[in-house]
């Protein structure tokens, strides 16, 4: 049952706004300049704000716009859920790439302690659980269902991200053991 709950969770976090018709004051590059309507960071009744749209909709090109013009890289959803997070589910590393580059937190956490760690882990997203860990997140961080990003690979039978995050978490603690 708890799994079947962070599921839950972690589908809403790739799928929140999916299907929905864009509203011209929701694109910075649909427009072809900055969002008039709405400020770069600032949330539409959605709870969105032009990046975190950009990202769902997996535009690098407009969230590489967005960045430019100076767009907090780390703005959670309302639900904590951060753009690194959606696309870390979506197995989309250029944009991943973006934001970090720009700063954004890998380990950054949810209410509940999700990370995108786990959410590339649920969704099989091997080459993207090696770009995190690449970029500093860390496998050992676990969710208030005392779950981790392995716990989450294994329960989908995603065998080679299991294997990848045990070794990725052995090194992580005798790192920490110096």
């Amino acid at each position: 049952m708890r799994s079947f709950v962070c599921l839950l969770i972690l589908a809403a976090i790739t799928l929140t706004g999916c299907g929905k018709e864009q509203q011209p004051s929701q694109s910075a590059t649909t427009a072809g300049s900055q969002p008039a309507a709405q400020g770069i960071n600032e949330k539409d009744r959605e709870g969105l704000t032009p990046l975190l749209r950009a990202v769902k909709e997996n535009n690098a090109t407009e969230v590489e716009s967005l960045i430019g013009q100076g767009a907090d890289v780390d703005v959670p959803m309302e639900s904590g859920v951060t753009p690194v997070m959606i696309a870390a589910g979506m197995g989309n590393n250029d944009i991943i790439r973006m934001l970090a580059g720009k700063g954004a937190d890998v380990n950054a956490r949810t209410p509940g302690n999700y990370t995108a760690l786990m959410s590339a882990a649920l969704n099989g997203q091997i080459e993207t659980v090696k770009l995190l860990l690449e970029l500093g997140a860390d496998p050992s961080i676990k969710n208030n269902a005392n779950m981790t990003a392995a716990s989450y690979a294994r329960e989908k039978e995603h065998k080679q991200i299991v294997d990848l995050l045990a070794q990725a978490d052995g090194s992580e603690k005798q790192r920490r053991a110096k």
